[in-house]
């Protein structure tokens, strides 16, 4: 999208038919100004959209712990629903904090920290609070 308004400025810029030096010189500084304020525009969504991943460390059956940190939701003091990935696998789940625990919503489970991984998880979920 961003780059489809640059090109329709581009061309608008070029087209423009003024024998003005002048003027010619302010629309292409403008031009410039619109250009760097896109991009930099774009590559700030692009590290946010990155940011949202937070690797915990890997579970004792060797699976990768990742942590999605823009799901955490504070549910009440101790409770906080977040989103987390066992390998390939996306669990949603609710944090008890007080015990140091988390339930899988699909399956009502309870889990206690078996790894560091999932420790560190529990860490960045509960600190968020």
């Amino acid at each position: 999208m961003g780059l489809y308004i640059v090109i329709v400025i581009l061309q608008q810029v070029f087209n423009y038919r003024n024998s003005d030096y002048t003027m010619q010189k302010i629309n292409l500084a403008t031009v410039i100004c619109v250009l760097i304020s896109v991009l930099s525009l774009s590559n700030k969504q692009e590290a946010v959209a990155q940011s949202c991943n937070y690797f915990a460390g890997t579970a004792v059956e060797g699976q990768k712990v990742n942590l999605n940190t823009c799901s955490i939701e504070k549910v009440s003091y101790a409770s906080i629903d977040f989103t987390y990935y066992l390998g390939n696998k996306k669990f949603r789940s609710q944090a008890n904090c007080n015990n140091g625990t988390w339930t899988t919503f699909s399956n009502g489970r309870v889990h206690r920290p078996q790894s560091q991984a999932t420790q560190n998880m529990l860490n960045v979920v509960c600190n968020s609070r």
